[in-house]
């Protein structure tokens, strides 16, 4: 039987991308129709299309597993050599004229079952050829510099009309003095002539592309810089230049050097500080580095023959770190932070007053059923609505927000707040003394509105299931609420930095000086149950000249000096102790690993982490930077270690050590850099 199919054209240089579906034959309006020149030859695949496949594509249902026949309706195609590979059959044709014709082809898949797959091709004249040269982005061009004797990649692109065309083998470039080779992956390689002068390519249909040929002695350095923009830096920018056009096709393996002099001044790349000479790639357009120092900087650029330039850059001073200011300074006594849970202020009225009243056929009360609505709420940052069976800690404050609500409807729909609201509790009994009483119960307060929802706190005083009943003067139902509390047998603490690194776990944490975190605390039994709620921290400090600082509710500023924190809580003795430390106290470094690498590839350590002793990670922002060293010829700095991390790039076979440094660590790490595949 007929079945949809998937036809992938697989050409011998630039394809177009499309993808269509194999109807069942017959009309042809019901299959697909691939578009090629006259006189190209491509390599059209039937087969499932995965990953990777051929960009001009319609896809089977079923793999090829046998090919039973294979025909073309008219003369203007000629079928060539037909395989089966992969689950796929490759059947080659050229085209011969202007025109259409239907291949058909008929398989069995794996299990033995039959398939026809029908696609039109047509050949058409070719009215427009266009060249993209690549480059790091292929832009419009008046004039394309390539150094003599160089090899440089290219896409071919064919029109006929309005029609995008599948290239195929066909030739669109009368390139003198270029040797042309069009690849199968639909690329194209040209080797540029050794001759510098200016040549140009003249393409099918018209038009034309220019290039100009340079001798390696004819590249310029050019400095220049960009603006800081958002989260990015202001960017110091060395390019290239042959003949007044900039550059971005190099010889393979070209590269120079960045030299930087000045009162604390270095380049910088992603948060590294480079120690010496940045050496960097040529490949590509232009490379990028952050500069810091202290007043003006001389940066020096050099090519590999040594000629370059030098341009002087202000800086303004380098930032040492400011303490964030929030807050109060934490007091010799220590600080309490408290959770303040908004209460709001005055509540509006209500739309019903809960009584149906004469004349009732005006009254809405008369007609409509009101309803409490009571959520119980942890005000904790990942807390929520809380359900019946989850429990509170005695001590630890929630929050209830009140209102009514239409009853009976599939959507809530408020009715305001509770007028003259007043409650009642029932309080469990205490069964650890004899003879059994009521407890202590729960104390609420509140009473004020955010919105249409009254606000209230409450915290139980004792363990128990606690029972509260609510009245208010619009409403004749009574709302209820059981609250089952728990005593608290264990407090965990945590600390997250804002600068991005993980969140820690106490009893125990580091903290860089200059740093800013957020504290927490959650509050277990001893059999792990959570218990829900808040309760105020007390944090405390061995050293108050060391001006760290502290926000209700969990906010902390460390300081400027080393020093210890320790944060507690009035319902247990489990502690966090926070050790704030300066760059001294970094004794490792987590991120930088042996590399090998193939010549022309980079690799990038994207996060390198400090450590202390012990390979605890120091969490907060680095007092200082990175330090980084590269020895031997073997590697670069890579483009993309403007903004992607520590980046590296092979340029030539061998080895080189990275030596970095941070604070008092330092560590070396091998990178070998092995030939490229041909």
């Amino acid at each position: 039987m007929l079945r949809s199919a998937c036809v992938l054209l697989l050409v011998l240089a630039f394809s177009s991308v499309g993808c269509g579906r194999a109807g069942p034959g017959g009309d042809e309006d019901d299959v697909p129709v691939l578009t090629l020149p006259v006189g190209a030859e491509v390599l059209v695949s039937v087969g499932e299309c995965l990953v990777g496949a051929p960009p001009l594509r319609v896809c089977p249902d079923q793999d090829v597993a046998t090919l039973v026949s294979v025909s073309m309706s008219g003369d203007r195609f000629e079928l060539g050599e037909q395989r089966v590979e992969a689950g796929a059959a490759l059947i080659r044709m050229r085209a011969k004229e202007e025109g259409r014709g239907k291949l058909t082809v008929e398989y069995l898949d794996p299990r033995g079952a039959p398939h026809t797959v029908e696609a039109w091709f047509q050949a058409m004249t070719v009215t427009e050829a266009r060249v993209s040269v690549h480059c790091d982005a292929f832009d419009s061009r008046a004039v394309h510099p390539v150094p003599a004797g160089s090899r440089f990649g290219f896409d071919l692109q064919a029109n006929s009309g309005d029609t995008s065309l599948t290239v195929g083998d066909v030739s669109l470039v009368d390139a003198p003095g270029f040797a042309l080779t069009q690849q199968v992956d639909g690329r194209g390689e040209a080797l540029a002539p050794s001759e510098p002068g200016t040549y140009s390519w003249t393409l099918v249909g018209g038009g034309s592309v220019e290039f100009l040929v340079y001798a390696p002695e004819t590249l310029e350095l050019t400095l220049t810089e960009e603006p800081a923009r958002g989260r990015q830096p202001r960017a110091i920018v060395v390019g290239t230049t042959a003949g007044g056009h900039s550059v971005c096709i190099h010889d393979r393996g070209a590269k120079a050097t960045v030299t930087v002099a000045g009162k604390e001044c270095a380049p910088v790349l992603s948060g590294v500080e480079i120690d010496g000479p940045l050496p960097f790639s040529l490949t590509g357009r232009d490379f990028q580095f952050e500069l810091v120092g202290r007043e003006t900087c001389d940066v020096y650029a050099r090519l590999g023959d040594g000629r370059g330039l030098t341009r002087s850059f202000f800086v303004g001073g380098l930032d040492a770190g400011t303490p964030p200011v929030l807050g109060s300074v934490i007091l010799d006594g220590g600080t309490e932070l408290a959770e303040e849970i908004p209460l709001g202020s005055n509540c509006p009225g209500s739309v019903s007053d809960g009584r149906c009243e004469y004349p009732w056929f005006l009254d809405g009360d008369c007609y409509i059923d009101s309803d409490w609505r009571i959520e119980h709420r942890d005000p904790a940052p990942d807390g929520g609505v809380l359900g019946e069976d989850q429990l509170v800690g005695v001590g630890l404050t929630t929050k209830l927000l009140l209102s009514l609500e239409l009853g009976l409807s599939p959507v809530p729909i408020s009715l305001g707040a509770p007028q003259q609201l007043t409650f009642e509790q029932d309080p469990a009994w205490d069964w650890s003394v004899f003879p059994p009483g009521p407890s202590a119960g729960l104390a609420v307060e509140g009473g004020r509105c955010v919105g249409s929802r009254m606000v209230m706190t409450v915290k139980p005083l004792a363990e128990g299931s606690h029972g509260l009943s609510f009245h208010a003067d619009n409403l004749d139902d009574e709302g209820e609420l059981d609250i089952d509390a728990r005593k608290v047998d264990r407090i965990a603490y945590t600390l997250r930095a804002e600068a991005g690194s993980p969140t820690q776990r106490g009893p125990s944490v580091e903290l860089f000086i200059r740093s800013k975190a957020t504290m927490a605390a959650s509050y277990t039994r001893t059999s792990g149950t959570v218990l829900h709620g808040v309760a105020p921290l007390r944090i405390a400090t061995d050293t108050p000249e060391a001006l760290s600082r502290v926000s209700a509710p969990d906010v902390l500023a460390s300081g400027t000096v080393p020093h210890t924190l320790t944060v507690s809580s009035p319902l247990g003795a489990d502690t966090l102790t926070i050790q704030v430390r300066d760059a001294s106290a970094i004794t490792g470094i987590r991120g930088l690993e042996a590399q090998t690498l193939p010549g022309g590839t980079a690799k990038c350590a994207e996060a390198l982490t400090p450590l202390g002793v012990g390979g605890v990670v120091i969490l907060g922002k680095p007092p200082t930077r990175p330090r980084v060293t590269l020895s031997g010829d073997s590697l670069v700095f890579s483009r993309r270690a403007f903004s992607d991390g520590l980046c590296l790039e092979g340029v030539a076979p061998g080895g080189s050590t990275v030596h970095l440094t941070w604070g008092s660590a330092t560590v070396e790490r091998a990178w070998t850099v092995v030939p490229a595949s041909p």
